[in-house]
């Protein structure tokens, strides 16, 4: 058959298929190029007609290298990802029998191991390309092995009867087989889409990580990133990462107010304590105070009061929306009154005014943040916080002390010196309850412009001096090398308290990518940020940024010409993390409800719709006996009802009568032919049909018109004719003209009068 011979070709495409799609999971370029090259060679030097496939002992080398470098892998190399090895250890195999000369046997082989690469890699990506790729590959697998179980056994056939493959099936057959099987794999992709829908939706999905917790990828190194600690005085360059932390929506008073030229800054901890042996910033803590914990269910607004956390009044939106975190932590601009998650979870604030999401194996969430733009007194904290605050250090051994506070370093005197004469005549005037803020946002504003006009940003750690401190090192003896943003932090933060002024390190993102499409801020790893928090009395702690501009990370992006499909495809990305990924259980119920809502709606609807419609028949029953025309509308209205009635049961008839059983199994257009030509036979039955006899399912026409001939007596020869004629047309080489469908009519005219005149005379009885 001819639409057998597509096999090679769609199994090929199924296996290019999966390791195109593990290695896209993967993210090894490198082995999908090599799979590519050995794949087009497979093609080129083993399928074409005169090829000569490599000989088996190339073959079985090339399987014990694989072999050899699973172990080398797993064994030698400690991959920590087992999955990823054995996905490995799969496309060699795979590999090396594309370049052997392949057998049923080989090729179901390919498929198998096809199958679970392309499992291997849906457990190793929630990309929506890779399940571009899934759906495409289960489409054509599912086609591909019914054309192999087809091929198998029309081979297995023709081994068996010694005959042709081209003498097992004409074509007319052929094209039925082809048409069915499409019709197959259609039908089984929709059932099987849909049954995977009502699964997905009707049964809950937990955050309880599976056993395939710890197979997916990692990346197993440091890079930039939001931390609740600042370490000072680490050797090297810092590499930053493109890795995708969040897309948030900034909106105020329910209006979006995010734009490419706004990179707000999201505040994630604050850190007040120094450690001078470790170099170290670190939060501050209380042992007088508890963690306060919340659990917020989805549609409920959950309050929450933070009297000791603060920001800048003029970077305050009312909203703030975020996806994502790694390491389970939320950040959002404080202080937060109000925080909405989309299903329940636990959150909990710390002393330092830092939310954690408790929620094990679950690695993203959504949630909102509402803040206030103006602050009550409430919020403002105390009058005066402490200059340098402490932190509790619990201990690991329970035969030490349970805890012990540390506090904040003093400031060095190098630093101190050079904070007094930064400050010049701004010391000189004496500080008094009166002018305490213009006095304190003066210095802050001067440390802030010195830094951020004296030294240059650059990811160079390498300290100058490793034998001070480094914010000691970065202020004397990197003017010209400069820094980056946390040691611009540590440096104003020690230049205020220096001078009397509480102040703290803040951790957290400035800005990212704006996708003009969905409205929201791409936030990567590497616009994690780090600025600064001064105590303004009577306004609470207010943000400075002494980094200088050239560090921000937020730029705008130059506008090419394929940047809104970059933006399309980020906004696709997003609705498949949050609506299938992401799915969780208050996603389900939800929408349970708004199909049983769907359904509610359709059931008033339509008893609604019968209300209205036998009102309206009332009214024109009313009419049709008081006027013409309501009784020519209802004539009219009959009329048509019965020729509905008619062509309907006609229709009935026709698809249960002879010819619909014959032309069923045939191609659409070569049953539509048939059908107007051998409509005579639905006819001939209905006319022998008077005789009293019924034709049963098995019988053939010849079968009932000569089992009518012996029963009755009567000698039918238009009967043998048309039924003769029938076959003729059906199975043999005769056509339908104009001479034939004349004489089939004459013959059907004087069927029927014969039949009239045997049942006028009554010579034939029921049967």
């Amino acid at each position: 058959m001819r639409f057998l011979n597509r096999f090679k070709l769609l199994a090929y495409l199924v296996i290019l298929l999966s390791l195109v799609g593990f290695t896209y999971a993967a993210m090894d370029y490198g082995l999908m190029a090599l799979s590519l090259l050995v794949w087009g060679m497979s093609w080129w030097l083993v399928e074409s007609s005169d090829a000569t496939p490599f000989p088996r002992w190339m073959i079985n080398v090339g399987v014990l290298l694989v072999s050899l470098f699973l172990f080398w892998e797993l064994v030698i190399e400690h991959q920590p990802n087992l999955l990823l090895g054995l996905g490995h250890f799969m496309t060699g195999l795979i590999l090396c029998k594309l370049l052997e000369k392949k057998t049923n046997r080989d090729y179901a082989q390919l498929l198998i191991l096809s199958l679970l690469l392309i499992l291997s890699g849906s457990i190793l990506t929630t990309s929506p390309i890779f399940a571009v790729f899934l759906v495409i590959y289960l489409g054509l697998g599912l086609y591909l092995s019914l054309i192999f179980h087809l091929q198998a056994e029309t081979q297995s056939a023709v081994k068996r009867n010694a005959s042709p493959d081209n003498m097992m099936l004409n074509p007319a057959h052929e094209k039925v087989i082809a048409r069915d099987l499409r019709r197959i794999t259609w039908s089984a992709l929709i059932f099987l889409f849909v049954f995977a829908s009502v699964v997905f939706v009707v049964f809950p999905r937990t955050g309880v990580p599976g056993i395939l917790a710890k197979w997916r990828i990692g990346t197993g190194q440091v890079q930039t990133g939001f931390t609740n600690r600042v370490t000072l005085g680490q050797l090297g360059h810092l590499h930053q990462s493109n890795a995708i932390v969040a897309e948030i929506r900034v909106t105020r008073d329910g209006k979006n107010i995010g734009n490419e030229g706004y990179q707000p800054y999201f505040m994630g901890s604050t850190l007040s304590v120094y450690l001078a042996k470790r170099h170290e910033w670190v939060a501050a803590s209380s042992p007088s105070k508890s963690y306060l914990s919340i659990r917020a269910t989805r549609g409920q607004w959950t309050n929450l009061t933070y009297p000791n956390a603060y920001d800048r009044h003029d970077m305050m939106t009312d909203h703030v929306m975020l996806r994502s975190i790694p390491d389970d932590t939320l950040f959002g601009q404080l202080p937060a009154v109000q925080v909405k998650l989309d299903r329940s979870a636990q959150i909990t604030r710390l002393d330092d005014g830092t939310l954690i999401f408790a929620a094990p194996g679950s690695n993203s969430v959504n949630y909102s943040v509402r803040v206030p733009r103006h602050y009550d007194r409430s919020l403002v904290g105390p009058q005066h916080p402490a200059l340098f605050p402490s932190r509790v250090e619990y201990s690991p051994f329970p035969s030490l002390s349970g805890y012990r506070v540390v506090q904040s370093a003093p400031i060095a005197k190098p630093i101190a010196a050079m904070a007094r004469k930064i400050a010049g005549s701004l010391l000189k005037k004496p500080i008094t309850p009166k002018n305490i803020r213009e006095m304190y946002k003066l210095l802050a504003d001067r440390f802030c412009n010195y830094l951020r006009t004296h030294y240059p940003y650059s990811f160079d750690m390498t300290p100058v001096n490793p034998h001070i401190d480094p914010t000691e090192d970065f202020l004397l003896n990197k003017r010209k090398i400069g820094g980056y943003c946390e040691y611009f932090a540590s440096a104003m933060v020690m230049f205020c308290r220096s001078v009397g002024i509480p102040s703290r390190i803040v951790t957290g993102y400035h800005g990212g990518d704006y996708n003009p499409i969905a409205g929201y801020y791409i936030v990567r790893q590497k616009f994690a940020h780090a600025w600064v928090q001064v105590w303004i009395p009577g306004r609470g702690w207010v943000s400075y940024d002494p980094s200088p501009a050239s560090s921000l990370t937020s730029v705008e992006q130059p506008v090419r010409w394929y940047s809104q499909f970059l933006d399309f495809f980020q906004w696709i990305r997003l609705q498949w993390l949050q609506t299938i990924i992401a799915f969780n259980n208050s996603m389900r119920l939800s929408i349970i409800h708004d199909v049983f809502l769907f359904f509610k709606v359709c059931l008033q609807t339509t008893i609604h719709f019968v209300h209205v419609l036998a009102k309206q028949v009332r009214l024109f029953a009313r009419s049709v006996r008081t006027s013409w025309t309501g009784r020519i509308i209802a004539g009219l209205i009959f009329i048509a009802l019965m020729a509905m009635g008619i062509l309907i049961a006609r229709r009935v008839r026709r698809q249960k009568g002879v010819v619909a059983e014959i032309v069923r199994h045939l191609d659409p257009r070569v049953a539509r032919q048939m059908a107007r030509d051998l409509a005579f036979v639905d006819h001939l039955m209905d006319s022998l049909r008077r005789l009293g006899s019924e034709r049963n399912a098995e019988q053939t026409p010849l079968e009932y018109v000569r089992e009518l001939t012996l029963i009755s007596g009567v000698d039918l020869p238009e009967a043998h004719w048309l039924v003769e004629m029938f076959y003729a047309l059906r199975y043999g080489d005769i056509k339908m003209n104009a001479a034939i469908s004349e004489k089939i009519h004459e013959s059907l005219a004087a069927l029927d009068q014969r039949l009239r005149s045997i049942n006028t005379q009554g010579k034939i009885a029921s049967i």
